[in-house]
């Protein structure tokens, strides 16, 4: 269960955890909304969630594999990726760039 930011939601999925998640507010309504359209969580879209609410949702994501299975295979594709890398890659494409283009 999560306000939904962003840290908490990555941090969740990159272990393949589903998401309870109730928050509006900065990026959080957006955030949310795509962990429902991802299928590896509940998103209540709103800021205050009643505890049957919650009770509802938690069990739901208990009960229905589907949670679980949204979540892992996003994990999966977060173990993919060799963020560093992909980092790497695009800071060196960014100064190749401006060393072309004359500005540094």
């Amino acid at each position: 269960m999560t306000n939904g930011g962003y840290g908490s939601i990555n941090q969740a999925l990159s272990f393949g955890v589903p998401i309870v998640a109730a928050g509006l507010s900065e990026d959080k309504a957006d955030v949310n909304a795509r962990v429902r359209w991802s299928g590896a969580g509940i998103d209540l879209a709103t800021n205050d969630p009643s505890s049957s609410e919650l009770k509802v949702a938690v069990r739901r994501l208990l009960e229905d594999q589907q949670y679980r299975t949204g979540a892992q295979r996003i994990a999966r594709e977060f173990a993919s990726i060799d963020t560093r890398s992909e980092v790497l890659g695009i800071v060196k494409k960014l100064v190749a760039d401006r060393n072309r283009s004359g500005l540094l």
